[in-house]
This record gives C-alpha cells, sequence and structure tokens, in this order.
C-alpha cells in the first residue's frame, strides 16, 4: 500500500527517523521526505508554507528525555576508525576498546550530559511547538518510542497506513 500523498516530515529523526525513512524511500512508498530535528524552527515551517511547500504527513517520535539522554550519555566511537558502539547496547568486547581496529572508544562532545540537557532544553522550546502547528492543519501523527529501530519504524509505517 502506497500514501496517498507522499511528502512526510519526520520530527525529532535522529538515527530512527533516517532507518524509517530509508524504508519508506527503498519500498517506494513516498517521495520525499523531510527531517527536522533540534535545531529547527516553526519560523521555517512557516516559510516552506508560505513558499507553496505542501507537507501531507509529519510524524513526530516521542521519547521520554531521560531514555534520550541516556542513549546519547551511552554513545563512544572509535578515534581511529569510527566504529560506534554504546555501553549498555551495543558494548565493546573490551572496555574503551575499538573491536575493529584496537583504538580509543570517545565520548563525542554532542553526547556529552550537558550538551544533551542543552539540546533538550532547545527542542521543548524551538521545536516541539511545530507539533502543535502541524496538528493544527491535521497532519500530524505520533508514534511513541518502542524497544528497537525496527519497532519504531513498524510503528511509523503503521500511522502512516503503509503497514498493519
Amino acid at each position: 500500500m502506497q500514501l496517498q500523498n507522499r511528502k512526510v516530515v519526520i520530527i525529532g529523526a535522529g538515527h530512527v527517523g533516517s532507518h524509517a525513512g530509508f524504508t519508506l524511500i527503498a519500498q517506494g512508498l513516498v517521495d520525499e521526505i523531510v527531517y527536522i530535528d533540534v535545531d529547527e524552527k516553526k519560523a521555517q515551517a512557516q516559510a516552506l508554507e508560505a513558499k507553496g511547500v505542501r507537507i501531507d504527513h509529519v510524524v513526530s517520535i516521542e521519547v521520554d528525555d531521560h531514555d534520550i539522554a541516556n542513549r546519547m550519555g551511552g554513545r563512544r566511537v572509535c578515534s581511529k576508525c569510527g566504529a560506534s558502539y554504546h555501553v549498555v547496547n551495543i558494548p565493546p568486547k573490551k572496555e574503551g576498546i575499538c573491536d575493529v581496529c584496537g583504538g580509543a572508544l570517545k565520548q563525542r562532545k554532542d553526547d556529552d550530559p550537558a550538551t544533551v540537557k542543552d539540546r533538550l532544553a532547545v527542542y521543548h522550546k524551538e521545536t516541539e511547538p511545530l507539533k502543535g502547528f502541524y496538528e493544527a492543519r491535521g497532519v500530524l501523527k505520533t508514534v511513541e518510542d518502542q524497544p528497537t529501530v525496527e519497532g519504531t519504524t513498524r510503528e511509523i509505517l503503521r500511522v502512516l497506513g503503509v503497514a498493519e
């Protein structure tokens, strides 16, 4: 089943939104996806609308701030080869050492707890209002975070009406 209108916005994109977007495009279910992440503003959405850009579907992935902080705070990246890990979900065989090349694992500045807290504050102040903007236009769908990327992707496809 294809979406009748084929332009989709995913708010709070990140890795899960990217996975869902790739799935939608790869399966030929949509023509265009717009990702709106932490730094996007309501004024930008209004400017798109003023230019005649019509958004057909908006998906907001709802994740608790505590869960976001835990996920981002646990991410580690190899300083040599860039391989990604998570201290809980995808730990290296030896703590702090990359399985691929033996390089040191580091926490990116973006994943520092203070940075995550600041980014969440910006999201709640400047991005979250977009949900009301798109809800007023009748195009907002919300998806509760699921335990896996694949689970959240299935929920996105379900709320868009392209999967059961």
